[in-house]
């Protein structure tokens, strides 16, 4: 009789399998120098399952650097757009005048789609970076920045003795 799995089980292995999603989109963002676009259905994964796995490494991450690194990967997810088909659009500077006007159309859309989804990405990642307790521990100093002022109470002498200096 075979096991089936539970969803906590289920949310467990996706959880486990999250930073190996974000590393290998790594690996591929780094192989593209100097492309400008790919076709989404070159992802190994959905798009919306990468920017979910990216998210939740930087929320997890325990540095700050690398979870900003994390930050410009999400970026790049932009870069991949539906309809480009199988070879890879790739422009270089200075181009534009050897352009069709269809191409010139084409060009524009696709950054405009582009810089659509990074700018969600962006507002994503500083999402995710606020809720990672490692790089944000909670001080006392966030009642001075909610109330404008320094209060002094046994609840806040209570919290400084927890949570250290602010």
């Amino acid at each position: 009789m075979a096991s089936t799995e539970t969803e906590n089980e289920r949310q467990e292995r996706h959880r486990q399998a999250e930073p190996l999603i974000a590393k290998y989109f790594a690996g591929m963002v780094g192989s593209m120098d100097g492309v400008a676009f790919r076709d989404e259905t070159k992802l190994p994964f959905p798009k919306a399952t990468i920017l979910y796995a990216v998210l939740n490494t930087i929320a997890n991450c325990p540095d700050r650097a690398e979870a900003e690194a994390f930050c410009f990967l999400a970026g790049a997810l932009g870069r991949f757009q539906p309809g480009i088909g199988d070879d890879m659009l790739v422009r270089e500077p200075g181009l534009a005048g050897q352009l069709t006007p269809d191409e010139m159309q084409r060009d524009i859309e696709l950054t405009a789609k582009m810089l659509k989804d990074s700018r969600f990405a962006k507002e994503c990642c500083l999402a995710a970076l606020a809720m990672n307790d490692r790089l944000n521990p909670p001080r006392v100093g966030f009642w001075k920045r909610l109330t404008g002022r320094d209060t002094s109470s046994g609840f806040v002498d209570a919290a400084k003795a927890i949570l250290g200096p602010a």
